[in-house]
């Protein structure tokens, strides 16, 4: 990819969180760290997933393989065309890294099509990058959710709060669909990322919370949930 790689292999741990109240967590991650403000306290995150015809992402996942990558689009709070970012989120083990790079497209993603956008990344990626595209290039889903962002400077462990995550199902459509909304009903996923060495400085971050760690992959759910009779 390009400069705006991010190539820092880290330590993601997930909670998945049915029916409790997302204000009590709050409260607890702005007491022990610090808020981080982006373009606004709350920020909307948009992603456009790809996978084979096999849906091998979404196996592989399922399965447990510990080396793996999925291939999305994502943007941030509009459909404005200033964020938009091209990203393989890989992992090995229980270490993930992200190969990111900022896409330059010339109107928003909602009015172009499918053939243009996969035509647009195959011209911005490079060969490398490309290559691995092409192997999982088909349109899968689309979700949006709100996210929170909190920073501890002392452990330099970073956290973030999605709910509100909806899906929108992309297979066999000509351009991204935002129509006929499915909803992880109830669910709240916190995420904190950190170097590997600071595993058991988390727990101070979330004390007086007691929570359990799990996996939890929202393409995973939301493929699910759009596959639901």
């Amino acid at each position: 990819m390009n400069e705006d790689k991010l190539a820092l292999n880290r330590i993601e741990k997930k909670f998945q969180l049915f029916g409790m109240d997302k204000n009590t967590i709050c409260r607890v991650l702005h007491t022990n760290c610090r808020r981080i403000i982006h373009e606004d306290r709350v920020n909307i995150v948009q992603s456009l997933y790809f996978d084979d015809d096999e849906l091998s992402s979404y196996y592989e996942n399922q399965d447990g393989i510990a080396r793996r990558s999925k291939a999305r689009i994502r943007w941030y709070n509009s459909d404005d065309i200033k964020n938009v970012y091209f990203e393989f989120k890989n992992r090995q083990g229980e270490q993930t890294s992200k190969d990111r790079m900022k896409l330059n497209f010339e109107k928003p993603l909602s009015k172009m099509t499918f053939r243009e956008i996969k035509k647009e990344l195959i011209r911005q990626l490079s060969n490398e990058a490309g290559e691995r595209f092409l192997v999982r290039l088909n349109p899968v889903l689309i979700n949006r959710y709100k996210r929170e962002y909190f920073h501890d400077p002392h452990y330099n462990i970073r956290a973030t709060l999605d709910y509100n995550i909806k899906c929108y199902d992309q297979i066999g459509q000509l351009k991204p669909n935002f129509r006929f909304a499915r909803q992880l009903d109830d669910i709240v996923i916190l995420e904190c990322k950190m170097a590997t060495d600071l595993i058991h400085s988390m727990r101070e971050i979330l004390d007086p919370l007691k929570l359990r760690v799990s996996r939890s992959s929202k393409y995973v759910q939301c493929l699910e949930v759009l596959n639901q009779n």
